[in-house]
């Protein structure tokens, strides 16, 4: 992975807007486990602006142009725009197994968006070439002290020259930077429990992501569900 991974949004201005038909809302994690709590922000994907129900079912795209990203006035990430490319088949692929194995080990639900627009997709994929080839997600949306950010762009994840997963993606740099992304997005939904539940602290948001010993798991259970991405796809 390259080492520049900014989740940060210095043009965030809204935030009481729907991504995919979900907000941002704040919720107290005082209680968690310290070691999961160092990997968290105090805002989650909820059902209202500023709720306290958690959302439980999200939408994912692969945007075609940057029109399905200016579709909303003032768009403000508009630096990835401008180098944006679609997915490859490999690289959606790879996501589509990412959030099935995200799934697997959490209570979310994943669904295909009906469109790539902000209005229907809460996460997007796209690539971009940015200085340094990073990668880079959007946390929920919040105006909290710590990483603010705007609705608009809100789950929008831009893969670099280290999120290009090849065909046979598994146990790649690639993949991993693919979820990696993905949990800068859909946390805290999903990391406390996986964290907790695979018992890797520190395992996912760290810079080798899901870790060696998690992320062969993760891809042996994946193998014994689905025997193959093929039938994943098929399915």
């Amino acid at each position: 992975m390259a080492t520049q991974d900014d989740t940060r949004d210095p043009n965030a201005q809204i935030f009481d807007t729907a991504k995919g038909g979900l907000y941002g809302g704040p919720f107290d994690i005082s209680s968690l486990d310290p070691n999961v709590r160092a990997l968290l922000m105090d805002y989650r994907w909820t059902t209202s602006f500023d709720g306290s129900v958690p959302a439980t079912t999200m939408t994912y795209a692969f945007p075609t142009s940057t029109s399905d990203y200016s579709k909303v006035p003032g768009y403000p990430w508009s630096a990835a725009l401008s180098t944006f490319a679609p997915l490859t088949d490999s690289q959606k692929a790879a996501v589509i197994v990412g959030v099935d194995l995200v799934a697997s080990y959490t209570q979310l639900t994943f669904t295909p968006a009906a469109s790539a627009s902000a209005a229907d997709a809460t996460l997007r994929f796209g690539n971009w070439n940015p200085p340094g080839g990073h990668s880079e997600a959007r946390f929920p949306p919040n105006h909290g002290p710590y990483a603010a950010s705007d609705s608009r762009e809100a789950g929008d994840i831009f893969l670099g020259t280290n999120g290009q997963a090849p065909a046979n993606f598994f146990g790649t740099d690639d993949f991993n930077t693919i979820i990696h992304e993905m949990g800068a997005c859909v946390r805290p939904q999903a990391w406390p429990r996986l964290l907790i539940q695979r018992r890797a602290r520190f395992a996912i948001q760290r810079q080798r992501i899901l870790g060696d010993d998690l992320c062969e798991q993760s891809e042996r259970q994946h193998f014994r569900r689905h025997g193959s991405v093929g039938r994943l796809l098929a399915t």
